[in-house]
């Protein structure tokens, strides 16, 4: 029988001395896998067991009907040009049907096992937005957020990574980064994905114990030596008081009718900000559309020679929730910030003089860029 059969998450592998292989599943079952016949359950035991595994998998399948795309299935015509693995299930188009088999390897052909009921998939128009692209989607969920009880369109797609979809909702809703959690497990719990992807390869229990070792290893028993694509190092500490007094110096020297050079207004805007992110409570700070302005626009056009205290306050606010309007304000999704910070580390590189600051602080900035999902995506 195979392992995989029993749709449900395992919890841990393990193998005894035996040789014996150990599941421990989330069903709350612990099964012991033997290549001993003598220490295996009776012949009509382990035929009710593989009954009822090929039950919960036509049941598995059923429960996600709403998800299936039945255009993209294989026609039952090519059944006979495709193999599987010994109790492997698969959906076959049969007119405007799916219909699940599962491979035996006795026969070495696909055996029916029923209909899917209902899988015709039900998708909804989204007119879409600056963070949400218009299309179809298999669900739009109606979110409640704030003391006003509004309701917020929420859109996914089966095919998407529930986490990418939540920090894009809170980065347009303005939402503390702490509703993550939260709005990730409601996308979970009302679309039927589970938190691990499950393995998409049957292994059987004649497999040997060093196999399905390996195996393990490859999903994350074994021990990794480079840290993890999610794992984000940040930058997060800084002289922001001496990095806005350097800006006001360097823009001191810059003629009055210079284009770099800040009006009065702008000044004052930049010290506002200056403020906010010097604040203990930085991360809950909102900051004006004007202030932003200055930082990311006008400040932009600096030359290299003068952009240290700029990317230090560059990369500061790169962490902040409130970095997603960089996105929405300049139309490219940030690439213009990408692009400066580029910019200055290949005239860094090229210079003869000792440009070390300059290049620490651009690559602080890139390198905090992806705390955020929404700039990961």
């Amino acid at each position: 029988m195979s392992i995989d059969r029993y749709r449900t998450r395992y919890k841990e592998v393990a193998e005894l001395p035996t040789g014996d292989i150990v599941t421990c599943c989330e069903d709350g079952k612990l099964r012991v896998w033997t290549q001993d016949e003598a220490r295996a359950l009776p012949v009509a035991a382990r035929m009710q067991q593989e009954s009822e595994a090929k039950e919960a998998q036509a049941a598995a399948a059923a429960k996600s009907a709403s998800s299936i795309d039945i255009a993209s299935l294989p026609d039952v015509s090519q059944m006979a040009s495709i193999r599987g693995q010994d109790g492997e299930m698969k959906m076959f188009r049969e007119g405007n049907m799916a219909t699940v088999y599962t491979w035996k390897q006795s026969t070495g052909c696909w055996e029916r096992v029923g209909e899917v009921v209902g899988a015709a998939k039900q998708s909804t128009h989204y007119e879409g937005d600056a963070y949400f692209e218009a299309g179809e989607y298999d669900h739009i969920f109606k979110v409640e957020i704030g003391e006003s009880g509004a309701h917020k369109p929420l859109p996914f797609r089966m095919s998407d990574n529930p986490l990418v979809a939540a920090e894009k909702f809170c980065a347009r809703e303005g939402i503390n980064k702490s509703c993550l959690e939260q709005i990730t497990s409601f996308i979970r719990r009302n679309t039927g994905l589970s938190s691990a992807p499950s393995s998409s390869s049957a292994t059987s229990a004649s497999t040997p114990a060093s196999d399905l070792k390996d195996q393990w290893a490859s999903y994350g028993g074994g021990v990794s030596k480079v840290a993890p694509l999610m794992q984000v190092f940040t930058f997060a500490k800084g002289n922001f008081e001496g990095a806005g007094k350097k800006i006001m110096e360097f823009d001191a020297q810059f003629p009055e009718d210079s284009p770099a050079h800040l009006t009065a207004l702008e000044k004052q805007y930049l010290l506002d900000a200056l403020e906010k992110i010097q604040s203990p409570s930085f991360m809950k700070k909102e900051f004006r559309a004007c202030e932003l302005d200055v930082i990311f626009e006008k400040l932009a056009v600096w030359p290299s020679s003068k952009a240290v205290p700029v990317m230090d306050v560059w990369r500061a606010l790169a962490l902040h929730p409130q970095y997603h309007a960089v996105h929405r304000k300049s139309g490219d999704h940030g690439w213009m910030t990408v692009v400066v910070a580029l910019r200055h580390l290949k005239e860094a590189c090229a210079s003869q003089a000792d440009e070390t600051p300059l290049i620490l602080c651009c690559l602080r900035f890139l390198a905090n860029l992806m705390d955020l999902t929404t700039n990961r995506t």
